[in-house]
């Protein structure tokens, strides 16, 4: 049930319109893996490139930072390695740049989004 309060959490603040019933699908489906204890949950997906490369991205988080960023970090890091990936790549809000900067990650892009929907 905790996994589930911490995966609904990180949705309510996520930029991305998904849902909690697509991301359990593409959990059973293997598409996506998730790293979780009982303070902290991160999905992450491994990306095929067209050049054979590949990279493991981090697309959901929520719960204890310290946690994050020290425990289930690494654990997704060698994952992605296992994986084949040869980079890792973090998507989330500006408090991850700092949080993430003593352990080697730096910014890379600022993603803007305009919704169509409005007119």
């Amino acid at each position: 049930m905790r996994f589930i309060n911490l995966l609904r959490r990180a949705l309510e603040r996520s930029p991305e319109p998904v849902t909690e019933a697509e991301v359990l699908h593409d959990v059973q489906q293997g598409y996506t893996t998730v790293f979780a204890d009982d303070d902290a949950i991160l999905l992450a997906q491994i990306i095929e490139h067209g050049d054979g490369s590949k990279t493991g991205h981090c697309w959901l988080a929520s719960g204890d930072m310290e946690k994050l960023v020290n425990k289930i970090r690494p654990e997704a890091e060698q994952w992605a390695r296992h994986a084949g990936a040869n980079r890792v790549t973090i998507e989330g809000r500006k408090g991850w740049v700092r949080a993430l900067k003593n352990v080697g990650y730096a910014e890379q892009s600022v993603t803007l989004v305009k919704d169509l929907t409005d007119g």
